[in-house]
């Protein structure tokens, strides 16, 4: 019975410490976004806009999926929190914390039942859970927090990308691991990051360019440490490359660099671990 006793109030300990994190990952969300090839924002008063490529209904306008050339409303909700575009997928977070998806679902991306594998062209709802915080969207896959902490992925895994310790893709959130301190997550083309809540760096998935940071270029399937620094607090991918940022305010980079993404100057084209980007730490 103690141990039992022991074990809730750790428990509850815990989740107190890691709420100010997550809430504050929450009032940090993004309200813009970027996908291969369609944008997407959320406007103060909640409502969603999306323009861009339609050709598979990654703007969630219904049965026109002509292109827009400049942003138009998705649907009549005024209510959106977080918002992510993948390469031809969507994903978006309301304020009762559930979880929509639409676009592009050749793999499972839209996380909406097993097997399906149906594209969508309208915000589709993700299960009935109502305790999503924090979303992301790769070229094919997905990448999801829950409030109490716990890290969700689903869609195409063939390098890895879902930290699912295999390569089978998956048409419904599947937990990754089941560590519940995940605060801050971001998803490239093939490659997947996130940040715990005692600020140490996470990454998984293709990793021919060094867009994981851990120093080599062997791709993993499941999350490892990035170093061993613990003061992370923001991170974003782009295709072949990662960039994120220290508490102290200063700015890292890793991974493709040919046409000089990292930002670090001179003719490098791989950097295999987080280097900083100049001097400033603001």
């Amino acid at each position: 019975m103690k141990g039992r006793i022991f074990w809730r109030c750790s428990v509850v300990l815990a989740l107190m410490l890691l709420w100010p994190a997550l809430a504050a990952a929450k009032a940090k969300a993004p309200v813009l976004a970027a996908g291969e090839y369609h944008s997407l924002t959320i406007r103060a008063d909640g409502t969603l806009w999306a323009w861009g490529r339609n050709n598979l209904g990654q703007l969630g306008l219904g049965a026109d999926t002509s292109n827009r050339m400049a942003p138009v409303r998705v649907g009549p909700a005024s209510d959106w929190v977080a918002v992510a575009a993948g390469g031809s997928h969507s994903l978006g977070i309301r304020a009762d914390g559930s979880l929509w998806a639409w676009g592009y679902n050749g793999y499972g991306q839209l996380g909406l039942a097993e097997g399906d594998t149906s594209n969508r062209n309208h915000p589709t709802p993700v299960g009935t859970d109502r305790d999503w915080v924090a979303v992301a969207a790769g070229a094919n896959h997905s990448l999801a927090i829950r409030a109490n902490g716990s890290l969700y992925a689903w869609g195409q895994n063939n390098i890895g990308q879902l930290g699912l310790q295999d390569s089978l893709d998956r048409q419904v959130p599947s937990q990754v691991s089941f560590l519940v301190q995940w605060v801050a997550v971001a998803a490239g083309a093939n490659h997947s990051l996130a940040i715990k809540a005692n600020g140490s760096l996470y990454a998984w998935g293709a990793n021919g360019y060094g867009q994981l940071g851990l120093g080599s270029f062997p791709s993993l399937t499941a999350p490892q440490q990035v170093g061993s620094d613990t003061d992370w607090v923001a991170v974003v991918a782009g295709q072949n490359h990662s960039l994120g940022l220290k508490a102290g305010g200063s700015l890292y980079a890793w991974g493709d660099n040919v046409l000089g993404q990292l930002g670090l100057g001179g003719s490098i084209e791989t950097q295999t671990t987080p280097w900083q980007v100049g001097s400033d730490s603001n």
